[in-house]
């Protein structure tokens, strides 16, 4: 797969923030590409939730068009307390991690190959191999039909 060693951004102060996702340990880097005013990024949230908790991999929530004002809130409020944010990410980091729509998932390795990607929200097939690949069970889709 495609190697991603950073990414950039804002962290939740607005600062310009650099996440290394080359790691010594052998934990892998769960990103979550989401919009606030996405809609299947919001009927996402409970499945994403579930497979940030398994503890499987350190979490990062890549926000787009969030203020960093509400980054500590969205993350407190979908049950991601231990997740890190960054904002706004860069046009470069944007096609590192291949954002066209959101929500999008990528699971990257310590050495930062892509392993995992998943577009849209987990429903199917997508679902079916998100639980396998986590060892979860997801709640399913939030409103909506």
């Amino acid at each position: 797969g495609d190697v991603i060693d950073v990414i950039t951004g804002l962290d939740e102060r607005g600062s310009p923030a650099t996440r290394r996702l080359l790691r010594d340990d052998a934990m892998h880097t769960l990103i979550y590409v989401i919009r606030e005013d996405c809609i299947w990024c919001a009927r996402n949230e409970a499945n994403f939730a579930a497979i940030a908790g398994s503890g499987r991999s350190q979490v990062l929530v890549v926000a787009l068009g969030m203020p960093p004002e509400r980054a500590r809130s969205y993350l407190v409020e979908r049950g991601l307390a231990g997740a890190e944010i960054l904002l706004n990410p860069s046009v470069e980091s944007q096609r590192k991690l291949g954002v066209v729509a959101t929500p999008k998932t990528l699971v990257v390795d310590a050495s930062g190959v892509v392993r995992q990607v998943w577009s849209g929200a987990y429903v199917d097939s997508d679902a079916r191999e998100v639980e396998r690949f986590f060892g979860v069970q997801l709640p399913g889709l939030v409103g909506g039909d």
